[in-house]
C-alpha cells in the first residue's frame, strides 16, 4: 500500500492496467498504448489522451499520469547456502529526494 493517493503512470503501465482505465478496452488496444508510447513514453497527458485507441471513448479518464514517485525495490541476497529476498519501498519527493517508506524481508 502507498502512503498516498497516485496517479497510475501510463508510460509503465502493463496491459490489464491500461484496460482498468476504460470499461470495455480490449487488450489488443492497451496494446496498442504500449506499442504508441515506444521507448520514450509519453511526454505528457495529452500525447496519451490523443491517441487512436481513445478518440471514440467518451468517458473521462482521471487518475493518470506520466511520472511516477514511488518504486518497489527487489534484491535477492545469498551468501554462502543461505538466501534471503529484501524489498524497499521508496518515494522519489519533487526535488528529487528519496526516502525509504517501508523494508520487509521474506514474501510480499
Amino acid at each position: 500500500t502507498l502512503p498516498t493517493r497516485t496517479t497510475i503512470n501510463v508510460n509503465t503501465a502493463t496491459a490489464p492496467v491500461l484496460m482498468s482505465l476504460l470499461e470495455g478496452m480490449s487488450q489488443s488496444e492497451a496494446e496498442q498504448l504500449i506499442e504508441a508510447r515506444g521507448d520514450e513514453g509519453y511526454k505528457d497527458i495529452n500525447a496519451f489522451m490523443v491517441q487512436d485507441v481513445l478518440k471514440d471513448k467518451k468517458e473521462n479518464i482521471g487518475g493518470i499520469g506520466v511520472a511516477s514517485n514511488h518504486f518497489m525495490v527487489n534484491a535477492n541476497v545469498r551468501f554462502e547456502r543461505a538466501q534471503i529476498q529484501l524489498y524497499s519501498l521508496l518515494s522519489r519527493a519533487d526535488d528529487a529526494s528519496t526516502q525509504v517508506i517501508m523494508r520487509a524481508q521474506g514474501a510480499y
